[in-house]
């Protein structure tokens, strides 16, 4: 239940920490460019096989959508 606000997404190291710990993230990048290179490495991270069987955020947790 607990949930965390990020300002400055940058590469999104927050958001993959989120994604294995299992908390709700709300991120916020303006700069066009981090926030693509960071979608990219979260999805990356996402689609990579998990080692040890830990439950997966929903899917509302941690989908990332442009403001644009």
């Amino acid at each position: 239940g607990q949930k965390i606000l990020d300002t400055h997404g940058g590469s999104m190291s927050i958001a993959i920490a989120c994604d294995i710990e299992g908390y709700d993230l709300t991120l916020c990048e303006l700069d066009k460019d981090y926030f693509e290179a960071g979608k990219k490495r979260l999805e990356q991270h996402q689609a990579q096989p998990r080692l040890f069987d830990t439950p997966k955020p929903k899917t509302e947790q941690l989908s990332i959508d442009s403001a644009a």
